[in-house]
Formats: C-alpha cells, sequence, structure tokens
C-alpha cells in the first residue's frame, strides 16, 4: 500500500471513498488532493533484492511444508500465498508494538522491551531524545516520511534513526537492506528543510543508524537487537541518490507535486 502526506505533513495513507467507506488512498487521490509520496513509496520503483529474496524464502518455507503428493498446485498455492499474508501481519503488528513501546521508553514512561531499549542506547551512545514518531513533508523535496528517531549522541553529533523489527538474525548477523539507508536520507533531507530542527544542524555532525530487533515467535524467547550505523559521507552521497529517485517517480508517474 502507499504511503502518503499532506504538504503540511499530516499522513493520508487512507481516504473516505465515494462510498462512504475508507480505503488505501491511491495516486489519483494524491493528484486531487496536491499529495506527496512518502519515502517507501518512491522506493518502491527500484525495488529491494534482500525484500524479494526474504518472500522467496518464505514462500519455499512454506511450500515444503505440504508435499506435491499430498495437495493440489493451486491449494498449495492458495496455501502459501495465506501462510504468508498471516506471517506479514504478524509481523506489522509486531512492528508497531515495538515501535509504541520505544516511544513510551523514549518518554521516561514504563516500557515492556527497556532492557532492549537500554542495549540499543547504550550501543549508539544516546545522550538525549530529540524527537520521535515525526512526521515532516516538504513540496521541494517532494516527498514527506515519518522518522521514528532524532536523536543526540555523546559527543553532540545527530543522529537519523529507524527502528526495523526482523526475524532472529542468522550467522552473519541481521540483513540490511539497500534501501535502509534512502530512506534515512529522506529524513535527513526533510528534517534540515524542516523549522523545527534545521537549526540543530549547523555545524553539527549527522549520521544515520538502523536499529534491529528481533520478533518474537508465538512461543516467545529472548530478543536480539543491533545497530548499523552510516557515516556522515554515506548519509550525503544517499541524500543525492535519493533526490534523483524522487524526480526519476515523478517522470514514471506523470506527477509532480505542486504543478
Amino acid at each position: 500500500m502507499s504511503h502518503w502526506y499532506t504538504l503540511d505533513a499530516k499522513a493520508m495513507h487512507t481516504i473516505v471513498g465515494a462510498n462512504g467507506k475508507e480505503r488505501p488512498t491511491t495516486i489519483a487521490d494524491a493528484r486531487k488532493h496536491k499529495l506527496l509520496p512518502s519515502a517507501t513509496t518512491i522506493l518502491d520503483i527500484v525495488g529491494s533484492k534482500s525484500l524479494e529474496d526474504y518472500k522467496l524464502r518464505q514462500a519455499l518455507f512454506y511450500a515444503k511444508q505440504c508435499p506435491m503428493s499430498t495437495i493440489s498446485e493451486s491449494d498449495l498455492l492458495k496455501y502459501v500465498r495465506e501462510s504468508m499474508d498471516d506471517d506479514l501481519e504478524r509481523s506489522a503488528s509486531g512492528g508497531t508494538e515495538l515501535h509504541n513501546d520505544l516511544e513510551e521508553w523514549s518518554y521516561g514512561r514504563p516500557s515492556k522491551e527497556s532492557a532492549t531499549w537500554q542495549e540499543l542506547s547504550a550501543k549508539l551512545r544516546i545522550k538525549e531524545f530529540i524527537g520521535n514518531e515525526i512526521t515532516m513533508a516538504d513540496i521541494n523535496i517532494g516527498a514527506g516520511g515519518t522518522c521514528d528517531l532524532l536523536i543526540r549522541d555523546m559527543d553532540g553529533a545527530i543522529v537519523i534513526a529507524d527502528l526495523k523489527s526482523k526475524k532472529e538474525p542468522g550467522k552473519y548477523g541481521f540483513y540490511s537492506s539497500d534501501s535502509h539507508i534512502l530512506q534515512l536520507a529522506c529524513y535527513y533531507l526533510l528534517a534540515k528543510k524542516d523549522k523545527r530542527f534545521k537549526a540543530l544542524f549547523a555545524g553539527k555532525k549527522v549520521y544515520a543508524a538502523i536499529l534491529f530487533v528481533s520478533r518474537l515467535d508465538r512461543k516467545g524467547g529472548v530478543r536480539t537487537n543491533d545497530v548499523k550505523i552510516y557515516s556522515s559521507a554515506e548519509l550525503e552521497q544517499a541524500a543525492i541518490s535519493f533526490q534523483h529517485l524522487v524526480h526519476f517517480w515523478q517522470a514514471q508517474n506523470n506527477y509532480t507535486p505542486g504543478l
């Protein structure tokens, strides 16, 4: 589902249709209401090899549970599709719970996962949370988005951070998608333009981070976590790449907000 933002940075991922029922916002709606696409909507045009690999692994995993000798090909396809949909729903639900819990912890409120957040805070050397779940949009950048965390570390540097919930990592750890740094670059560009935060960047080192936290299976278990750091140079280069992708997305969709 595509995500969209108004020019004043309000999320508008769904809309009430002519029949009075809520439905996902489409690009036709975006043209009508002059909406800005989210970072992830823009990044959909280039896809993600890691995401496609993940989908293939999941399909193979569920297919192996039903030998072809006991089920028809059409029923197997239905089973795999429904199983993957269920997995996606559980993943989204778990990710939302983690985001909400992190937000509570950042405000100093009771948190179920406080041990996890304390570990990540130590790894990232967090001094203070400047903001969380920050919705931003800018017509000149051509995008909107919701930044999970804006942080100041112990050295005074500004950190653009995003939380990702993943399955338990393999022997090489959590796998970072190529799209992660581009998503963070979008938030970086938006934050520099946002009147609430742009003064923070003056003369400050800025870098980005992905906070990985493993999802728990139905049996529970213990969460693992890690941090992927992107340097200032990597963030700046990704910002340039993201702006090119915005122009490409606009050309592909024949839609430039504001024109």
